[in-house]
């Protein structure tokens, strides 16, 4: 049923996991209860991240228009988070005060605050090469794989510093 899966993000339950369908322009869901698969909303352009809040509010990047929208569990639309676009999203996460960290394909980082939909440049575009995932650690530092340089690296939300974490930059 899966044609390009992209990110994915479990419910509180852990009963429940969400997956980014891509090149199917869907969201779908995983009961892993019953062990059935049906489309939890569609018609999206390139969805590659899901992540679920505490209320189980589902959060979908979408790359083909840079944006993320908020649906309820039944897949009712509740708003669209950012007002600002993102220039080719490709993760998220949500940091320890319910706002999200989105890296871009051009290597920035930028956190929406889903409160206002405001979006502000944590690190520049160039800063990463390539980068696919993004993960707020428990102490609130940001860990982002730096694909295209091998490497993970570790961004302090505070100063914004860049340091690495694992790998050796292009190698």
């Amino acid at each position: 049923q899966f044609d390009t899966p992209g990110g994915m993000s479990l419910d509180v339950t852990g009963a429940l996991l969400f997956v980014a369908d891509t090149r199917n322009s869907s969201v779908r869901l995983v009961n892993l209860t019953n062990d059935t698969t049906s489309t939890f909303v569609s018609g999206l352009l390139t969805p590659v991240d899901v992540t679920v809040d505490s209320q189980t509010n589902v959060y979908v990047l979408t790359q083909g228009d840079g944006l993320i929208r908020r649906y309820d569990v039944f897949g009712n639309l509740g708003a669209t988070v950012n007002a600002a676009t993102l220039t080719l999203p490709t993760a998220m996460a949500f940091d320890l005060n319910g706002d999200l960290f989105v890296v871009e394909l051009g290597g920035a980082l930028k956190k929406v605050t889903v409160a206002s939909g405001a979006v502000t440049t944590v690190v520049a575009a160039g800063t990463f090469s390539s980068p696919r995932g993004v993960a707020v650690l428990e102490a609130g530092a940001v860990a982002v794989s730096d694909t295209g340089n091998h490497a993970v690296r570790l961004v302090d939300p505070n100063t914004f510093a860049v340091t690495l974490l694992a790998g050796i930059l292009g190698t």
